[in-house]
């Protein structure tokens, strides 16, 4: 043991051999305060490290270097570095795997850490895969040609670890199918589909899986394959719809599909036609023959009957293609010709809605329950007319009849749809709620049209009862849809589009008394958007009003126009162009959230305009005269200064700025530039108004509420350069803190200034440390340039200046920064320009700037000669 400490406590190199990577074939000798000693035999096969191999490591010499400290310590934080730092081949990731799943974490995020950032390579010369945030394991052997998610570890490396290990020590989960097949439909995959090798892959995967997804999930997956070039054709790569399924029957001169049944990746026919791939080709089949046989006995029925026959063959694509294609027997009137499927009602119809013109098939006497109506049905041919034909074919019965309302009779067509409305149009009449057409048979309001006749109305422009402003409604009409349809639900009694009626009719009548006025101002009674607003709350655009403010003022200040007549009874009940001061600031406080909310409208130029504005009002409200008088009553005054309304900016990375609206009291004004770029604070807007409006409801000056702290680091010099300063201070020093006259200056510390005078040493110093407290953190500044050149320190009786011996000149604002802030109680940013000037000027140009020099400087030889 003697013999042994003797060993160790010499200062000569311990060698010790080490293995630098997992390809490193022979051992290298190197002192061992360089080595790593490995805890685990799976450590040597991955880490890049100078690592005395394990089996070597457990030889009792390593052993005691290791206890006498003589060999690093390998830690779990080091090797997380290197793995950050590594980019692994295949065999150095399963080991790297292999060293989680045997070693015990206590900090079970440890593994997360290493999971969440691994690179490697399958061989030295291939790509480098990113693995990033490791949540599954893939057992399904694709072919390394396909890429996976990045936060999946592949199925080649999985096959080495058991799957308890993996859900158990690596948290991993088995990679859902779903994940994987919307991975491979991103937009950044689809170049997959586009290469016939790897588009064979993905479509067999797909029809594995394809019973696992229900209808919205195929048809959403169908519309993106649609757009893609993914099948395989003797023509190249095709759009599913472009590709023809192999037969006898089609033209050589089609793409016909070329994948092989029997390899690996085949694909079934079923498959194919449910992506879309085509059977037949119309223009060579029974549509053909139909379309060109002068036989006239060939009817529209022999024509379905034969199609109904190859249907089974046919997939939904060859469907949609066949009922687009113009071969269809129908009948206009008199008229007869080929129609494609989705042009032609069935003939019932056109006798229901006694519409003789109406385009129906040339089959009369169809059955409504046999397999071709199915079938015509399946193919477009339509049950009802289209809304908006059937509103048309309204108005055309209406102007053809008679409109005198003692003889007017309501048009076949309305008592078609409003028998009918449940059965064909219902969800499109919700979908589509405001109806542009007319077509409800009313009588205008006497006062407007004083003619009898029957006119069409829209619904939200008619109601039921009679209204001295809009149209009624015909009694039989009410009969009919209030039996088929809630014709007698209340629309709302003033909308954007009927409120210039209802203002413009109430603005000539007489009597609006001032009870009146004053009842209706408080009301929400003015429609906006989908709201209701007070006339304090919504103001009568004006002509000065910009157009670019018009429109970015939404949501904020909400503008309207209803016309003159409508505007001058807003008027009259307290509407106005532009908000008052208080009703701005309510404003500002109400909606500043949602008129910033992020939606898809509010793109980054619409943000940018709408902080313009903002600021605008701001501005505005900042040049009220009398703000503290305006704003004293509560609870306006205190949700000013409590509630956010305050615009305020962030500097953060790169010089950038982002924006937010706070309290007043989180808003920071900026006298301190140096301190915005290190904290990184909410400033005002850099608008004198706009300051000192946040000023008066609690804002505070950044440089009140940060606390600086210097002091000198490493050694210091007494220099040439010090001691011309220490002289040219001490002979400056009485004329630095006085005015013109030669008084003291208020607040100064006569005290401390004695101090200078006798007591003050000035050194060059290694360095100079800052460190900055704001809101409870203190902060370290990196270099000392950051935030001053110098430090003036105290102790009892000592003061001591320590200049940064790196600066090739001295900062006379740093020097005079210190200087106030020991001898003035109340330092002012003036006083300290004041006192660098007269430091660093020349003593005539002090003279002819009024500064008794002599004077000064006498008295302080008499002050010499008293000490």
């Amino acid at each position: 043991e003697f013999l042994l400490d003797g060993f160790l406590s010499s200062d000569k190199d311990i060698f010790v051999p080490i293995q630098r990577s997992s390809s490193d074939n022979q051992l290298l000798l190197i002192p061992s305060r360089h080595a790593y000693l490995s805890n685990s035999k799976y450590l040597e096969k991955f880490l890049s490290v100078p690592l005395i191999p394990f089996d070597i490591g457990q030889n009792e010499f390593i052993q005691i270097l290791k206890h006498n400290k003589q060999i690093q310590e390998l830690t779990n934080e080091i090797i997380r570095e290197k793995i950050r730092e590594s980019i692994f081949l295949y065999d150095e990731l399963v080991n790297l795997l292999h060293w989680l799943c045997t070693n015990i974490f206590e900090d079970k995020s440890y593994i997360k850490t290493i999971l969440s950032e691994i690179y490697y390579r399958e061989t030295a010369q291939s790509t480098i895969i990113e693995l990033e945030n490791i949540e599954f394991y893939n057992i399904l052997n694709l072919p390394l040609i396909l890429p996976l998610p990045s936060n999946v570890l592949p199925s080649n490396i999985v096959n080495h670890i058991s799957q308890e290990d993996l859900q158990k020590k690596l948290f991993l989960t088995k990679l859902p199918i779903r994940n994987l097949i919307q991975f491979y439909l991103l937009p950044t995959q689809h170049c997959l589909f586009e290469n016939e090798l790897t588009s064979n892959i993905l479509l067999h995967l797909f029809s594995q899986y394809w019973n696992q997804f229900n209808t919205n999930n195929l048809n959403n997956i169908k519309i993106i394959l649609s757009k893609l070039k993914c099948i395989s054709t003797n023509q190249g790569m095709k759009l599913p719809q472009q590709s023809y399924i192999s037969s006898a029957n089609l033209s050589k001169d089609l793409p016909q599909i070329t994948f092989d049944i029997s390899s690996e990746y085949s694909l079934s026919i079923e498959f194919l036609k449910s992506i879309g791939c085509r059977t037949i080709d119309f223009s060579i089949t029974t549509i053909a023959n139909h379309l060109n046989s002068t036989d006239n006995n060939q009817t529209l029925q022999d024509l379905i009957q034969n199609l109904l026959k190859q249907r089974e063959n046919m997939s939904d694509t060859d469907v949609n293609a066949l009922g687009n294609t113009p071969c269809f027997a129908g009948i206009n009137g008199e008229t007869k010709r080929n129609y494609k499927a989705n042009e032609l009602h069935f003939p019932s119809v056109a006798k229901e809605v006694q519409w003789k013109d109406l385009s129906v098939i040339d089959w009369i006497d169809i059955n409504p329950f046999s397999q071709e109506y199915i079938f015509l049905k399946e193919l477009g041919v339509k049950e009802a007319p289209d809304l908006q034909d059937l509103f048309l074919h309204i108005t055309q019965e209406h102007n053809q009849s008679s409109k005198i309302k003692s003889e007017y009779q309501l048009p076949p067509s309305l008592i078609y749809f409003a028998e009918n409305f449940r059965k064909y149009y219902l969800k499109i009449w919700e979908n589509n709620k405001i109806i542009q057409i007319p077509f409800l048979p009313s009588f205008s309001p006497p006062h407007i049209n004083q003619s009898t006749e029957v006119i069409l109305t829209i619904p939200q422009l008619v109601f039921k009862e009679t209204s001295p402003l809009f149209p009624s409604l015909l009694p039989d009409v009410i009969r009919y849809f209030s039996h088929c349809f809630d014709i007698n639900k209340q629309y709302e009694i003033s909308t954007v589009e009927s409120a210039s009626l209802y203002f413009s009719y109430l603005n000539k009548l007489d009597g609006l008394n001032k009870t009146f006025i004053e009842n209706v101002s408080k009301k929400s009674f003015i429609p906006y958007s989908s709201s209701y607003s007070k006339p304090s709350q919504i103001f009568i655009r004006s002509e000065t009003l910009s157009s670019p403010d018009d429109i970015v003022s939404f949501g904020l200040i909400d503008y309207i126009d209803y016309g003159p007549e409508a505007n001058k009874f807003l008027f009259s009940v307290g509407d106005g162009s532009s908000p008052s001061a208080e009703i701005l600031a309510e404003l500002l406080i109400d909606r500043q959230s949602s008129y910033f909310t992020q939606t898809k409208e509010n793109t980054d130029e619409i943000i940018k305009d709408k902080l313009r504005f903002y600021t605008k009002c701001l501005k505005q409200l900042a040049s009220m005269s009398n703000i503290k008088e305006k704003f004293q009553h509560e609870p306006l005054k205190s949700d000013l200064m409590n509630k956010p309304w305050c615009l305020a900016y962030r500097i953060i990375e790169n010089n950038e700025t982002i924006f937010e609206i706070v309290k007043p009291t989180d808003v920071y004004l900026n006298d301190d530039h140096q301190s915005v770029i290190d904290l990184q604070p909410l400033c005002a807007p850099d608008e004198l108004d706009i300051i000192k409006l946040y000023e008066i409801f609690g804002a505070q000056w950044l440089s009140e509420t940060v606390k600086r702290t210097l002091i000198h680091t490493g050694q210091i010099f007494t220099t040439e350069r010090s001691k011309q300063l220490s002289e040219l201070i001490d002979y400056r020093l009485d004329m630095l803190f006085v005015n013109k006259r030669g008084e003291y200056l208020e607040n100064i510390d006569e005290k401390r200034l004695d101090l200078l005078r006798k007591n003050l040493s000035i050194y060059e110093s290694e360095g100079i440390e800052c460190e900055i407290t704001f809101q409870d953190r203190t902060i370290k500044l990196d270099k000392s340039t950051n935030c001053s050149s110098c430090v003036l320190e105290y102790d009892k009786n000592q003061v001591n200046l320590y200049i940064h011996k790196d600066l090739p000149t001295f900062d006379y604002i740093d020097i005079a920064s210190e200087l106030t802030r020991f001898v003035h109680r109340k330092p002012l940013e003036t006083l300290v320009h004041s006192i660098s000037d007269k430091l660093s000027s020349p003593l005539e140009t002090l003279k002819r700037r009024g500064i008794p020099v002599d004077r000064l400087l006498k008295n302080k030889q008499r002050k010499l000669n008293y000490y």
